[in-house]
């Protein structure tokens, strides 16, 4: 069961305990990811119903040494929930401990959630509408999943080597890609190309019809991906291995022949890709979810080894221009005040 959600996601604060002669504890980290285990909470749709429109305060006690563990709830009765919230709160970073003069000592620590109106609804939940058409900018936060989604269009050029390029010359294509990356920056990724080659010597197939003089090629395969993301540079690499289906079409359906001539078989090999982010994210509306968009640009190089019927075997160099477009699911936003 999915949720709907009315009057916006988990509102988190925090506070400290304050006493004239204590320094109060603070925490190390930043507020995404302090509060980040908050964010995907409540999980099911008991937990939802009950902390539907609740206010809930977690005091916890941060020792000498700037360990959390939860001290107790206020505003939560359920015995189930606490048990959760409890291990939630010895999974969040190290605090800076209290101090009293020159010495660290326990204290309090206070994190108040402000949850929603949530009821059931089936795999979707209404959307904010203060959320829509909103820039990076316009954000005070913004929390996404590790999960991205992307698609990307590729203009490729680029030619054979071995049997294939004996016979076909330099030429250009296209490509689709459509996949996803995990935390970890594994993926996978499903993809479409097609190149447009003519042809400089005659294939040697024992058939009585004249073959194309351009002859077409496909390529329908499953990649694995791997990507990189360094902080420090606006690039971002990712190389994926493909593996596929192949395609060449030398003789096209005429009105005296129903079939077309085609050389089918294996296609594999390495594409690197290196892009960019262009322009800020922005928010969108989605059927189920709440998402940021962030369209990318970038270069291309790669290589693919054919293993095609009738002997035709090569390697396909190209490089390219890539254009993507990348999506990822909100967990938890807060807008600026202006």
């Amino acid at each position: 069961m999915g949720l709907f959600l009315v009057g916006g996601l988990p509102c988190i604060t925090q506070s400290q305990e304050r006493e004239t002669d204590i320094t109060p504890p603070e925490p190390k980290a930043d507020r995404n990811t302090l509060l980040g285990p908050f964010f995907e909470f409540p999980t099911s749709e008991r937990d939802s119903m009950l902390l539907s429109q609740n206010e809930v305060q977690l005091v916890l006690n941060i020792d000498v040494y700037g360990n959390p563990s939860l001290k107790y709830v206020m505003g939560l009765e359920d015995d189930s929930l606490q048990t959760q919230f409890a291990t939630l709160c010895r999974e969040l970073p190290r605090f800076k401990p209290a101090y009293q003069g020159e010495e660290a000592v326990a204290a309090n620590y206070y994190i108040n959630l402000n949850y929603p109106l949530y009821y059931a609804r089936k795999n979707q939940y209404r959307k904010l509408p203060h959320f829509f058409k909103k820039k990076e900018e316009d954000f005070a936060y913004i929390n996404l999943h590790h999960t991205q989604q992307f698609l990307g269009f590729d203009a490729l050029n680029g030619g054979f080597s071995g049997v294939l390029g004996n016979h076909l010359n330099p030429g250009w294509g296209f490509g689709l890609r459509y996949g996803m990356h995990g935390k970890g920056g594994w993926g996978i990724n499903l993809h479409m190309q097609t190149c447009f080659n003519t042809v400089k010597l005659p294939f040697e197939i024992n058939t009585t019809r004249p073959l194309d003089p351009s002859v077409g090629t496909l390529i329908l395969g499953l990649g694995l991906e791997r990507a990189w993301k360094n902080p420090a540079s606006p690039w971002k690499p990712s190389m994926n291995w493909d593996a596929g289906y192949g395609l060449l079409n030398l003789a096209t359906v005429d009105n005296e022949n129903e079939d077309p001539i085609q050389a089918r078989g294996f296609v594999t090999g390495p594409e690197f890709h290196l892009v960019r982010n262009v322009g800020q994210m922005r928010s969108s509306k989605d059927y189920y979810r709440l998402e940021m968009l962030q369209w990318q640009m970038g270069f291309l190089l790669g290589a693919k080894a054919f293993f095609l019927s009738y002997d035709l075997t090569g390697v396909f160099y190209y490089t390219g221009f890539a254009l993507g477009l990348q999506t990822q699911r909100v967990q938890d936003f807060e807008l600026k005040k202006y």
